[in-house]
């Protein structure tokens, strides 16, 4: 922005505010601090989780689901170099009357700092 038109949004704020009009303002002079860089951490960590749903492969995305959310609730900035594991799927009940069972197992780092943006 050239520094005439600064003067201008600057008299155009100025001369609004004065009439008692509602103004929005941005940041004409480009003052904001850009968002800090993600580095993935060293330290690592692994979260097991299972569900059971009406087949193996519905199982298994809830499983993946509740260890997303444990990484997430973990990890603000977000979890890196994710290793995900299947378990075994098992049916529970006779024949899988009841559904089946099937886990996830999950190993990860989080990006720091826990502020950073992706």
């Amino acid at each position: 922005m050239t520094d005439l038109n600064r003067w201008v949004v600057a008299g155009l704020f100025l001369s609004l505010s004065a009439c008692g009009g509602a103004v929005e303002a941005e940041d004409v002079l480009g003052t904001s601090q850009s968002a800090l860089a993600c580095t993935c951490g060293a330290e690592t960590f692994t979260v097991v989780r299972r569900a059971t749903s009406v087949n193996c492969a519905r199982a298994y995305d809830w499983a993946n689901s509740l260890a997303d959310e444990a990484i997430a609730t973990a990890c603000p900035a977000g979890g890196c170099n994710l290793t995900r594991s299947l378990q075994s799927c098992a049916p529970v009940g006779p024949n899988g009357s009841q559904g089946f069972s099937m886990g996830v197992l999950v190993t990860y780092s989080c990006n720091e700092p826990d502020t950073c943006a992706e």
